[in-house]
């Protein structure tokens, strides 16, 4: 097979980080693309990660670290309750791995304008990752 060709059929591996509702939509619209395979599902309880990991046939974590670790994911989908969303989005930023968040990065305004921290490049990083949801979602 020509590389180009290769390269056109390689999938996108997704984990998704929150399962929850809105969790679960997000797995269930990459579960359900010809162009992304879902990796695996982050959560904060066992039971409640394991039965949404079981519905999508992938593996589950309550750890992001080990998580990305081992599933090694393209892209990470971070679908948490606003409270949660900073520690979970730092920890994929600092992996260096590609995010979407429908949250910004930190739950208080003031505190985001603290330039010494990782977080000062996450604007440039989600100016990036919202033209990639665009461009993702008209494929």
């Amino acid at each position: 097979m020509p590389e180009e060709n290769k390269q056109q059929s390689k999938r996108l591996r997704v984990a998704v980080i929150g399962a929850g509702g809105w969790g679960y939509q997000h797995a269930r619209a990459f579960w359900s693309r010809k162009d992304t395979q879902l990796a695996a599902i982050v959560g904060r309880t066992a039971q409640r990660t394991q039965e949404r990991a079981d519905a999508f046939q992938v593996p589950w974590y309550l750890d992001i670290r080990e998580m990305l670790e081992k599933e090694k994911p393209d892209f990470v989908s971070v679908c948490l309750p606003a409270q949660h969303t900073f520690e979970a989005t730092m920890t994929v930023i600092e992996a260096g791995i590609p995010l979407m968040s429908e949250k910004p990065p930190e739950p208080d305004a003031e505190a985001g304008g603290n330039t010494s921290s990782p977080a000062s490049s996450a604007a440039d990083r989600r100016q990036e990752i919202s033209r990639f949801n665009l461009i993702f979602s008209l494929l």
